[in-house]
Order: C-alpha cells, then structure tokens, then sequence
C-alpha cells in the first residue's frame, strides 16, 4: 500500500517530465559528460569508497535557480489525464476511509508541496542527470550531493529505472516499495559514513547550513498531512537500518546483493530482523471477493508497515505495533460501492496469538472510525477489514510520525548492538525493550538519561535479560 502512495507521487509530480526526458532520449541514450562538474569532482573517490563501486562514467550535475528547480519538482494541473484525475481521487477517498487524511484535503496540491518543497536535490533515473536547487555547493548541498551521487553510482551498476519497472509490471506484494528503501538506505547509509568521516566543525557546519537551508520549509511541511510525510520518509527511515544490517553483515557484497535479491514484503522494511533471521515468508492470501455492483480499482498487498500506521492513528502506538509485528500476509481490494469508495482487507497472522491481537487492534481502531464506516470480523485464522468512506473522514491522533521513529529507533538501536558484538536475537530483544520502556519523545532526546541513574540501571537491566 505505501508502494501506491509513492507510485501516485511519481505520477504526479514527476511523470510528465520524465516521460518527455525517455522519449527524446529513446534513439540515443542519455548523454553524459566527458568529465564531472568541478564543483562535485573532489566528491566522487570519497562515494566510491565507501560504497565500495566505481563509477563508470560522470554524470551531469545541474546547478538550477529556485524558479527552475521548483519547475522540475512539480507538475501543472493542466498536465493531469482523466486518468490522473481518477486515480488520484480514489487514491485520496481510499486514506479517507482509512481516516488518514481529513475530508478538505487537497492531495494534488499536497504532494506537489512535499515534492519541491522537502529537498535540495535529486537523481533522474529518466534522463541520469543530477539536479541541484540553486548554484552554490553549501554544506548543505554538499551533503546532499553525496547522497544523489550515490544514486547515480548505483544506477551505472544495477540499473534502477528496469528494476523499478521490473517490480512494478510484477505482482510481488510490497517489494517495490522495499526495493526504493534499499536503494534510499544504502544512499543514507553513505551520506551518514561521509558525515561521520567529517571533524566537529565541519558537521557543526553543515548543520548549520540545514537550518539556513530550511527557512520557511517547515513551515509549509507542517500543512502536509503527516501520513505523506511518513510514506515518503519511510523509505529512509527505514531502508538505512535494513542495508546497514546487511553492510554489517558481510560488507558492501552483501549490500550489493540486496540489490540483487532485496526482501519482498514491507514486514522486512519495517523489521529488518525478520529478513536477517531468514523468518517465513508471507502466505498468501486470497483476494477478497466483490459485493454485487462494486467496480474495483486497485488491489494487491496491504503490508505490515501501512497496517502500523494505519492502527497508530486511533490505538496506541505499542499496541498497534504489536499488532503489526505479528503480520503474517494479507490482501487487500479498493473498489467504489454506489457513491462510496470502500476497501476489503483480509489479514493472516504469524500465531494465534498474534492473530488474537491484530484481532483486538483493529476492532479498537474501528470503533474510533464514523458510525457505520467499518467493520471486523474474524473467521478461522483469518481476519475481515471493510472500511468505507461515509464523507466524515478526520484525524486520530495524527501520530504517524511519532510511529515511524518508534520502529527506525528499534531497527537503529538494534544495528547499533550488533556492531557491538550482540546477536541478532539479542539485539531485537534489547531494542523492543528500550523501545516499550521509554517514549518516542524520550528516545529523541540527546540529553535524556544524562546523569540520571534511574534510566542507567533500567537499560542495564533489559540489556541483562537479553544476555
């Protein structure tokens, strides 16, 4: 599900300006330059050397005024079909009924906003070129830099835009959306190697540069519905602890082979151990029949990480958790019913017990929904999610943030102890421990625990359990 949010964005924003980048350079190829732009040139063996690949050839680096750059970033309304249109109304009735998003949301003009607003630059898997807002290399910038330079390199040696088409011509569950967290996480991954590799005054720099670079940007990220931002940052979130497991594992080969043979569902992105420990794959589940009259639109797998936050807007954060922790397989079928937009999802879990709190999870969060909007039942070791939108979508507790962090800080924190020579079981261990013991606000804070002796012997005591 979270693979059609980002799918929708790429339509959206993206498509009309990529689609004309293919076609022009369909005969010949994209063109490339003979050397790299001065400005990025003493970047390139830093790159290499951590992801452990060389690059093939350079790749343009365009350095674009604000207007310009905004230009790349967005898409004209004009430019929508009438099938745009459709798929982005039904995709925005679809997170009403999931009460995601409020009734007045205007997903169009939101995605577009959370396109050009929430970066400095970008790789073109279309056209292979690099674009950068304004023309100075800033801190900033040059971090960033690092980043999309990655991209490229990964781009020269497995090809991304065919194996982005690849999974999305298949019907692989969420392994699209899995893919774009490895190929986002071993970017971030380098970009953190990099920032590490810096002395205190160059990071004290280029954190200072964000915060100059920002400006009035987190004002206008505040506007966007908080799930858009998840969705799109979940991909960072979460794909840089899942590739650093692999890296820690057997280095940039093995990371190299998660470009080869990535994960297939979200559970493995969401909960990188499941991948790490071999755990069974999902079972499938059949898709749910059609109502007399439904006209479906859409199908295919729910995933464990959009039933998270899905649960965590109208149940606690650790109950929606261990709900989604126990996520055995589903499938799921969007369709308008009459006036309504309506989706059936069919969920399996991992045991019985872990059915009995998914059970228990949702039926907590559909009581929470509009009278009448939806429903849960449970039949055999399977169970019924039918939601619809009735038109008096609202928010819950808008934690989706809130819930992205709690998972990124269990993957980190695991990553972390099997650095220090844990393994893995007993890092999944200590990390859902620290995890249920201390609030999201808490974990973020760099000072908390500071001196507080209390906190000290409580993390000793979950690390011993773990032992």
């Amino acid at each position: 599900m979270v693979a059609l949010v980002l799918g929708l964005v790429v339509l959206l924003v993206a498509a009309v300006a990529v689609a004309i980048v293919v076609v022009s350079q369909r005969d010949s190829g994209p063109e490339f330059p003979e050397e790299w732009d001065a400005r990025v040139a003493d970047l390139i063996p830093i790159v290499e050397e951590h992801r452990g690949l060389e690059f093939k050839h350079p790749v343009y680096v365009d350095f674009l005024p604000e207007d310009e750059f905004r230009a790349e970033m967005t898409t004209d309304e004009g430019e929508l079909t009438e099938e745009d249109r459709d798929e982005l109304d039904q995709f925005t009735a679809m997170l009403r009924a999931l009460g995601l998003i409020e009734a007045d949301v205007d997903l169009f003009e939101q995605m577009n906003a959370l396109s050009s607003e929430g970066t400095l630059g970008f790789f073109s898997f279309g056209d292979k070129r690099i674009r950068v807002r304004g023309s100075e290399l800033t801190p900033a910038v040059t971090l960033t830099m690092v980043h999309e330079l990655t991209h490229a390199l990964q781009d020269q040696h497995f090809d991304l835009a065919a194996r982005f088409d690849e999974f999305d011509e298949s019907e692989d569950g969420t392994a699209s959306s899995v893919f774009r967290g490895v190929v986002e996480g071993d970017a971030s991954r380098v970009e953190t190697a990099y920032f590490d590799s810096l002395t205190a005054d160059e990071q004290t720099a280029i954190e200072e540069s964000e915060e100059d670079e920002q400006g009035d940007i987190g004002e206008k990220l505040e506007e966007i519905p908080k799930v858009l931002l998840v969705m799109m940052g979940s991909s960072y979130a979460l794909g840089e602890p899942l590739v650093t497991l692999a890296f820690e594992d057997g280095g940039n080969e093995a990371v190299d082979e998660l470009f080869r043979n990535p994960p297939s569902t979200e559970e493995h992105l969401m909960d990188p151990w499941t991948w790490l420990i071999d755990e069974d794959p999902a079972a499938e589940v059949a898709k749910p029949e059609l109502q007399d009259g439904d006209e479906e639109f859409d199908s295919g797998e729910f995933g464990a990480l959009f039933l998270y936050l899905v649960l965590a807007e109208r149940i606690g954060l650790n109950d929606a958790l261990d709900a989604a922790d126990g996520w055995g397989g589903d499938h799921y079928v969007a369709v308008t019913r009459g006036d309504q937009t309506c989706i059936t999802a069919d969920f399996v879990a991992d045991t019985d017990r872990d059915l009995t709190e998914m059970d228990e999870a949702l039926a907590a969060w559909s009581k929470e929904q509009p009278a009448g909007a939806a429903s849960v039942t449970r039949t055999g070791d399977q169970i019924r999610l039918e939601s619809c939108d009735t038109g008096e979508a609202r928010l819950g507790s808008d934690s989706a943030q809130d819930a992205l962090q709690l998972v990124a800080i269990r993957s980190q924190m695991a990553s972390i102890w099997v650095q220090q020579g844990a393994t893995p079981e007993q890092a999944r261990c200590f990390s859902d421990g620290i995890i249920r013991e201390f609030t999201v606000e808490q974990l973020v804070d760099p000072e908390f625990g500071e001196d507080d002796p209390t906190v000290t012997q409580r993390v000793q005591q979950l690390a011993m359990g773990c032992a």
